[in-house]
């Protein structure tokens, strides 16, 4: 039977304090309520009688456990076409000859949770492949998450994710379920075979295994994170991205202060700078 306790200051700060080395996400009090419902689902599938019984054994060296604790807080909050002057800037950045690659184009969705980001890129770019303003694309697409990304493998959604999607995509990419009892749509496979998922932590990832990017796109993932973690991520992608390669964020993050590794195209888009030796 499973007792109803509920988590303690020192649970609380515990389970902060690895969430925050682990994956560098803060898990402030006030939301505390929300920790402890995910936590408590937790507590039910190992059967652990206590909530604080569960924490121990999640926190354990060596647990497995860990990982689906670090699945079970993170959040995933998306949808398609989300933010979407970022993609009307990629239409109008590769119309222009000038900015027209010659090889193919590698595009880098970080913290790209269901895969809804990933999959309205590989809808922009099929659309520029098209037309011939773009050679070809692929995308890496990377989250913390197992769940999120094994649910953005099978790539089914509920129909109620239409919304934002334009009509045109609708009909050229997405599958509808031939049950109409099941309210759902798929991507259509020329566009799951252009994304490539896998687990990649931001803050204890080894970055050289990342390859060299043309784009990065990192919306409304960092805003989690300290000011000297946001910098480090930022040095990184830097070190990531090809000669004028560039790096989306979240509208509400942008890049504040001086920065020598990237300069501002339009707000929350900037390009790969050249640093000057001195």
């Amino acid at each position: 039977m499973i007792d109803h306790d509920h988590l303690t200051d020192k649970d609380h700060d515990r389970i902060a304090e690895f969430i925050n080395s682990k994956a560098g996400i803060q898990l402030p009090y006030h939301k505390r309520s929300l920790i402890e419902a995910r936590l408590r689902r937790r507590q039910k599938v190992t059967q652990h009688q206590r909530l604080t019984d569960y924490i121990n054994y999640a926190l354990a060296d060596e647990s497995d456990e860990s990982i689906f604790l670090i699945d079970a807080l993170t959040t995933n909050k998306t949808h398609f076409f989300r933010e979407e002057a970022h993609f009307d800037f990629l239409k109008a950045f590769f119309a222009k000859p000038i900015n027209r690659p010659k090889a193919c184009l590698n595009v880098w969705s970080a913290g790209c949770s269901s895969g809804e980001e990933p999959y309205t890129l590989a809808m922009v770019l099929s659309e520029l492949k098209e037309r011939n303003l773009i050679p070809d694309f692929q995308i890496l697409a990377t989250d913390i998450s197992i769940s999120v990304l094994a649910a953005a493998r099978n790539a089914v959604y509920a129909n109620e994710r239409l919304d934002g999607i334009p009509e045109h995509y609708r009909k050229r990419y997405l599958l509808r379920c031939k049950n109409p009892d099941r309210h759902v749509f798929r991507i259509a496979p020329e566009l799951r075979t252009k994304v490539k998922f896998d687990t990649f932590n931001l803050i204890t990832g080894d970055f050289k295994d990342v390859p060299l990017q043309d784009i990065i796109f990192c919306r409304n993932v960092m805003i989690y994170f300290t000011a000297e973690q946001k910098n480090k991520i930022i040095a990184s992608y830097y070190q990531r991205l090809s000669e004028k390669g560039m790096l989306f964020l979240g509208h509400s993050e942008g890049l504040t202060g001086k920065n020598d590794h990237f300069e501002q195209v339009v707000p929350t888009v900037y390009q790969r700078a050249k640093l000057c030796l001195k």
